[in-house]
This record gives structure tokens, C-alpha cells and sequence, in this order.
């Protein structure tokens, strides 16, 4: 039997957490205007969070080798945070009916906030593991209704 000492488990958590800070993945994504959503599509991107940065690029390829070309950038301050997740069945991602579990980026207002960005994807964990790396990012709870 190995025993894992309290102090060795309180930083495994805190590796955990800091891992959680950065993201790199590929999602599907549509772009929103004064809190309105105006992709009439979804499109295949790839999603960085680092550096306390939201960033979305065309690609993994276009990350890698063209970081400057950065289709949609926001700072991950105290003025934004995740919207709660809410599953929905599209057709137009995978040429069949599917769940995709979708949320927004959203800048905090004084009355309400606004939408920033849509996200999607069709696993559960993904989403989740979005949202809390934005909400460690911004420390803003994500709200849950």
C-alpha cells in the first residue's frame, strides 16, 4: 500500500488546476455581433486559451504556424465569463441529427451580458472542461440556472 501524503495530494490538485488554465482544442464555433449570433453555420475551429487570452483560430495548423492570424480574440478578464451549457441536435455538422452541448463567451454587463462567441461541441466533458477554464481564467462562476 502507498499512502499519499496530505501535502503531495493538495499539489496534484493545484497541477490539476493549473492545467485547466490553458486549452487547446477543436470545436465548432459561430461569431456573434452586439450579443447576436450572425454565422448562419457553424465552423470547425480550433479554440487556445493561454495567457489569459480566448483565442480562435482557423486551425491547429494555422495556430502553429501562423499565430498572428487570429480569427477572434478576447482578454479573459473580470468582465467575461462562460454561459451555462444547453444541448441541441444539428444537422449540419455531421450530415445526420447529433447533440452538440453549446454556450457562450459572454462580456459581463452592468444590466445584462452579451454574447461574445457560440461554442459547440459534442462531447460533454469538452464543454465542461471550457467553461471552468474560462471561469479559472476570469474567476467568474459560470451561472446556472
Amino acid at each position: 500500500t502507498i499512502l499519499i501524503s496530505k501535502e503531495v495530494k493538495e499539489q496534484n490538485a493545484m497541477a490539476n488546476v493549473n492545467n485547466l488554465r490553458e486549452m487547446h482544442v477543436n470545436i465548432l464555433g459561430k461569431f456573434c455581433n452586439l450579443g447576436v449570433v450572425t454565422s448562419l453555420n457553424w465552423s470547425k475551429v480550433f479554440l487556445v486559451i493561454e495567457d489569459r487570452k480566448f483565442r480562435v483560430y482557423l486551425s491547429e495548423w494555422d495556430y502553429q504556424n501562423r499565430p498572428d492570424e487570429i480569427m477572434f480574440e478576447a482578454p479573459l478578464d473580470g468582465e467575461f465569463c462562460a454561459s451555462p451549457w444547453k444541448r441541441k441536435e444539428y444537422e449540419e455538422v455531421s450530415g445526420h441529427r447529433q447533440d452538440e452541448f453549446c454556450f457562450y463567451l459572454e462580456h459581463v454587463g452592468s444590466v445584462a451580458n452579451t454574447k461574445m462567441f457560440k461554442i459547440g461541441t459534442d462531447n460533454i466533458q469538452t464543454a465542461e472542461s471550457i467553461m471552468r477554464c474560462i471561469e479559472l481564467n476570469t474567476r467568474n462562476r459560470t451561472k446556472s440556472f
